[in-house]
């Protein structure tokens, strides 16, 4: 075997291993990235049903102080205007909470999408056929290279043209192919 080819499969080597080391330490972090946004999605769950309470609490302190007012002002709370003025306040709070609730969803999906496509990444990177895969096509891309530079122990020599008639060998070029 010759020099070049034990090297270059050497290098490769090297190579092939410095990659698999890569995505190693890449995969662990996409996989930590994966994780924290899980746990972010539950903070997310956890943080939306607290501002729902909350808003649910002020709209019954809203409710408790509008129907005390009616009362100490003597006005009858099922009388026409005063019904519908309390009714929608309520349609405005349940309104308001479906917001709170559809925003909330949303910002826990977006993260739980984020974890899974982390986690999938993190899969890729560490599973072994992508590895080798990958370091497959190091190897073939350096043989390549060095076959094509003329160090495939004997093979094609891809040097400078003959010079012909002035002119470099070739069809097309005025010189003798």
């Amino acid at each position: 075997m010759a020099w070049p080819m034990v090297l270059m499969a050497a290098g490769s080597m090297i190579q092939m291993f410095g990659q698999a080391q890569a995505n190693a330490a890449q995969s662990a972090a996409e996989a930590r990235n994966a994780q924290f946004l899980r746990e972010q999605a539950a903070q997310q769950e956890a943080a939306t049903r607290r501002e729902m309470k909350l808003q649910e609490r002020d709209q019954d302190r809203l409710r408790g102080a509008q129907i005390g007012a009616y009362a100490s002002g003597n006005v009858d709370i099922g009388s026409g205007s005063a019904l519908s003025f309390l009714a929608e306040q309520e349609a405005f709070a349940i309104e308001e909470r479906a917001a709170i609730r559809t925003d909330g969803d949303l910002r826990t999906k977006l993260a739980l999408l984020r974890a899974e496509d982390s986690q999938s990444t993190s899969d890729t990177l560490g599973s072994f056929q992508y590895n080798v895969t990958q370091g497959l096509g190091t190897f073939l891309s350096n043989a390549g290279s060095m076959y094509k530079a003329g160090g495939g122990g004997g093979g094609i020599n891809v040097g400078k043209p003959k010079k012909f008639a002035g002119n470099y060998g070739g069809a097309g070029n005025g010189g003798v192919a």
